[in-house]
């Protein structure tokens, strides 16, 4: 084994390290400042740097897009018969309009169950690149009058 070779090999690990530490050291606030808190508190930046060199991490989500669209779009050839919602998502491709659940809203109490009615129902959307839509009935008088789009982000 080489002696030097190892030797450069850690010491320039070592050295990148320390680098990496002293930057982020920089970005909590090290440095020299004006009521005489340099030295010491760029030293203190810099050792927290040394021990944890990866600052705060948050993993929350980002909240998703929900939008609520009335059942107002009027279908055309085969479909002209029916009314739609639709949601517009400018910019968005389907494959990211694939993760798009729709909540539909019954206008009246659509089904009852044990004396419970269930006026609302989760469902998919029919898609196209930035937009997504569900079929709300026909014309002539709808079940569903509106839909909220949910949009993971």
């Amino acid at each position: 084994m080489r002696l030097p070779t190892v030797v450069r090999t850690l010491g320039s690990g070592a050295l990148f390290y320390v680098v990496m530490a002293a930057c982020a050291a920089s970005d909590r606030g090290g440095g020299f400042t004006a009521d005489g808190g340099g030295p010491a508190s760029a030293l203190d930046a810099f050792v927290d740097g040394v021990a944890s060199p990866v600052g705060e991490a948050s993993a929350q989500n980002a909240p998703p897009d929900v939008a609520t669209e009335p059942c107002n779009k009027k279908g055309t050839g085969d479909y002209a018969g029916y009314v739609y919602a639709v949601h517009e998502y400018p910019g968005k491709t389907i494959a990211e309009l694939s993760a798009v659940r729709v909540v539909a809203h019954y206008a009246k109490a659509a089904h009852i169950v044990e004396g419970a009615s269930f006026n609302h129902y989760a469902t998919t959307a029919l898609l196209r690149d930035g937009s997504a839509a569900i079929t709300c009935g026909p014309a002539s008088g709808p079940s569903i009058d509106s839909a909220t789009f949910i949009l993971p982000m």
